[in-house]
Order: C-alpha cells, then structure tokens, then sequence
C-alpha cells in the first residue's frame, strides 16, 4: 500500500479467519514505512477501536517519539494500560522520510521481537499472553483504529506481510536485504515500489 493516511483516510483488511489470533497463536508482521515529523500513534496496523492499551493488537508510531510502537491486550480480561507494549526505547528512529523496514514477531509463549532494517532490535518475554485472546471481532486497518480513532498522521506503507507463525531471525533479515538490495518483495517477483 502506498499513500497517505490521516484519520479519514484508511485500508481494512477485514475480518479473515487467517487473522484470527487467538490463545497461544503466534504471528509475525513485516512491512516497509515511511514518514517524517512525531505524530501521535495514528495505527500502522490495527484490530482495535483506538491504539496502544486497547484490546487485540497494535502496530502503531511511538506516540510523538518518531519511532515504532507495539502493543497486545487480552479481550477476554482486559489488563490495565498498556497489556503489554512497548514503545521504540530510542526515539526518531523513523521519521527521516527514508524508507525503513520494520518486523515484529510475536512468539507467544517466548518473545516479542522487534527488527530495524534487518537488525534485531528489541526482545521481550510475552509469555504471559500465551493466553490471551487478541481477536477483537473489528476489522484489521491500516492507518485508522476501527476508523473512527481521531488521531491525525500520515505515513507510507509497502509490502505488508502476516505470517501465522514466528518468523526466525534469518526470515527477517532476508525479507529486508532482499527489498533493499534487489528491490523485489518477499512473496514475488514483482520489485515494490518506493518512489
């Protein structure tokens, strides 16, 4: 996906069983962003009715910080802010205007783990939503939370990937040397675009 996203402007992916993520479910997302300024936590990619904290998953800028954010909450139980999240520990990581490739992997019985630009860099133990239930019943958006989340940004989005398994350190790190070095994405041929 290419273009800007503001809060009135969003993708839906709707409500596919392969984006069921229930008890003990572990997935992965890959995608390339881009965007300059520190705008709020309008959703890179969301199941939620606002951003970080609510209920399912959040894949969202760190709010006001220029970096990533990543949040999981139980809809069964909900926990208190955040669930668990965490916001990029170092900030305007990703609000150059460059072209930058994100991938979080969530191994819900282990870690939660976050690569820049193929470089691994965070993990954190998520074992305690092994149980969780993130499946929220809303549709996935790409760049609005439910679409109704006022939250004003814009960004630029390509080549998102879900995979319903962890992706190892080495899928990562290929997904992202093989668009930045040859151009082309992980599931074709075809070079995506980053005009």
């Amino acid at each position: 996906m290419e273009g800007g996203v503001t809060t009135a402007d969003y993708v839906t992916l709707g409500t596919p069983a392969d984006l069921v993520f229930g008890p003990g479910a572990s997935f992965s997302v890959a995608f390339w962003i881009q965007f300059t300024g520190s705008p709020g936590d309008l959703p890179f990619l969301a199941n939620n009715n606002s951003s970080m904290g609510d209920t399912g998953v959040t894949l969202a800028p760190s709010y006001n910080q220029g970096g990533w954010s990543w949040g999981l909450n139980d809809v069964v139980a909900p926990q208190p802010w955040p669930g668990i999240g965490l916001y990029d520990p170092v900030q305007n990581t990703l609000n150059d205007g460059v072209w930058h490739h994100l991938v979080h992997v969530f191994d819900r019985t282990g870690d939660a783990t976050t690569f820049l630009d193929g470089v691994k860099v965070h993990a954190m133990s998520i074992a305690t939503a092994a149980g969780w239930d993130l499946n929220t019943g809303n549709p996935w958006n790409i760049g609005q939370a439910s679409g109704t989340y006022a939250e004003a940004g814009s960004f630029r989005m390509d080549d998102l990937g879900i995979w319903r398994r962890v992706l190892s350190d080495y899928d990562a790190q290929s997904i992202y040397i093989v668009g930045q070095n040859h151009g082309r994405s992980f599931d074709s041929t075809a070079p995506p675009r980053f005009a």
